[in-house]
């Protein structure tokens, strides 16, 4: 027999109803998004500098591609045949050497300090004989080359403690941004708790007649901790990782138009949106199965709050193996819905990882076939590899994102059910009762099932009234009604005149004096409990 398909709504309002909950704590959601910009600023800064600490390690000079391309132009110099003495050969391969040198280091400084004069900046720095020196009022000088061309280590240590800086400065901020945005997450959350409990004391007693008490827990706890687990981990990485991929790409692209290596950039744009469609396609799953478990999970909640409350009838008519059965029935169910879940989830990062592996070899071949150098390699690699722990984390905020959602669903459908007592508009204060309590006609039934029929009925003041009746006759229903924990569905109650749906709720419950069949007592004091 075919399974019938769960129909399920997807509520998009939920995003925006959750956002609003952080509307207060603003503040350090601010804090959180900055220090994401920083971690973002930090990282593409690093990449920066990648290329003058490889330099530094492997010089120019020594560069494969550079070795040849001088060696082949040194060549062509000597083997000109228009060149007749050994001098003219000299001169020309020395030229040729200085046409393949890199860039002049003293008009690399006269350039970087023209490009700040533009910006209104005077940077008081001269090159002389290899050496940079800062011309302020303390003056600093770091050599830039050795003799044979090499960058010095004091150039080099510049290059290396200002990459650490950053690196520092990016995982200062990678705290600061998770940090802020969990501690806005969980408050959320804590807020969320909150209103639903106080949103369930005001719900009536019809309302805790539909519904069972073990759903109402299940709720309240699983979903709610469903929501914090998602929430207070997705608002950090969602603030983050976006940045980051961004900084990784932005610093792929810079490079591979400086080296003019455009396939990179190409792979990524391809690969990438190939990527994210497992996130697309199984997060729209995830989500329809999570609703459909956190449906089990409140099933199983229920069961063991109806079997612990009535333990002792399970136990007089020896049904525990029988209840037993039930229960693994229930939670085998839960069970399979969470597997079903995890697959899905497991499904993503694999997915992902193929697609980057692929990408990356696909890269490699072609950078072995153009003969690109290491250096030149480094400098693309480095950033794509460095990108490929936020795109991997995205598959993490899917699969959060939708089992928060599709426990905030059901959170919400709880949050805008509303059966409480509705006060009047200008209530009247009751301070005592002086005359009688009348009943008008009352008519009252739970659903379709009619249990008061227009009952009259007049109880005097010092009266004492016992009202007898098999079970389900109303007995426990007229004292409700005149307790107001329900409303009359036709008819009326009056207190000394005057119907109790226009007397204040609590002035009149603060004169009625409850006993219940069954004693109970709260997880309390003694004296609380009185």
């Amino acid at each position: 027999m075919a399974r019938k398909k769960e129909h399920y709504e997807f509520k998009a309002q939920s995003y925006l109803r959750l956002l609003k909950y952080a509307a207060p704590y603003k503040l350090r959601l601010t804090i959180g998004i900055i220090a994401g910009f920083t971690v973002a600023g930090s990282l593409f800064g690093s990449f920066m500098l990648i290329p003058s600490i490889i330099k530094g390690v492997v010089p120019e000079g020594n560069d494969t591609k550079m070795r040849d391309e001088k060696a082949e132009a040194v060549l062509q110099a000597v083997e000109n045949p228009s060149l007749a003495t050994r001098q003219q050969k000299l001169e020309a391969a020395s030229e040729a050497l200085q046409s393949k040198k890199s860039p002049d280091i003293r008009q690399k400084v006269e350039d970087f300090k023209n490009k700040a004069k533009s910006y209104g900046i005077t940077l008081p720095i001269v090159y002389h004989n290899n050496t940079l020196v800062l011309d302020g009022p303390v003056r600093l000088s770091v050599k830039i080359e050795d003799e044979q061309g090499k960058m010095h280590w004091q150039f080099f240590s510049i290059f290396v403690v200002g990459f650490i800086m950053l690196w520092f400065m990016k995982n200062l901020a990678t705290y600061i941004n998770r940090y802020c945005t969990r501690w806005v997450g969980t408050k959320v959350v804590a807020d969320l708790r909150n209103e639903i409990f106080s949103k369930l004391l005001n719900q009536s007693l019809r309302f805790y007649g539909k519904i069972d008490v073990g759903q109402l827990i299940s709720r309240c706890t699983n979903d709610t901790a469903a929501i914090e687990s998602a929430v207070a981990n997705t608002i950090a990485d969602a603030t983050r990782c976006p940045l980051e991929i961004i900084a990784c790409g932005t610093a792929i692209i810079y490079f591979s138009a400086k080296n003019n290596t455009i396939a990179l950039p190409v792979i990524l744009f391809i690969g990438l949106p190939v990527a994210i469609l497992p996130l697309i396609i199984l997060g729209r799953k995830i989500r329809r199965i999570y609703r459909k478990s956190f449906a089990n999970i409140a099933m199983v909640v229920s069961r063991m709050h109806e079997i612990f409350t009535g333990i002792l009838i399970v136990k007089a008519y020896n049904a525990e193996e029988k209840e037993n059965q039930i229960f693994r029935s229930v939670n085998r169910k839960y069970f399979r819905n969470v597997i079903r879940a995890i697959r899905a989830e497991l499904l993503m990062a694999p997915s992902m990882e193929v697609v980057a592996v692929t990408a990356t070899l696909v890269f490699l071949v072609y950078s072995y076939a153009q003969g690109v150098t290491i250096n030149t390699l480094a400098q693309l690699m480095i950033p794509a590899f460095m990108a490929y722990q936020p795109i991997k984390q995205l598959a993490k905020i899917r699969t959060y994102a939708e089992r928060s959602m599709a426990a905030a669903d059901r959170y919400f459908d709880l949050i805008d059910t509303d059966t409480s007592i509705k006060e009047a508009q200008n209530p009247v204060p009751l301070d005592s009762f002086n005359s009688e309590i009348k009943f008008n006609d009352v008519v009252f039934s739970y659903g379709d099932t009619l249990i008061l029929d227009k009952l009259n009925l007049t109880i005097k003041k010092g009266e004492v009234v016992a009202v007898v009746g098999e079970t389900g006759s109303g007995k426990t229903t007229m004292a409700n009604l005149i307790a107001r924990f329900y409303d009359t569905n036709s008819g009326s109650i009056t207190i000394d005149g005057t119907d109790v749906r226009d007397i204040e709720i609590t002035s009149l419950r603060n004169l009625i004096g409850i006993v219940t069949q069954d004693a109970i007592l709260f997880n309390d004091t003694i004296a609380n409990n009185i």
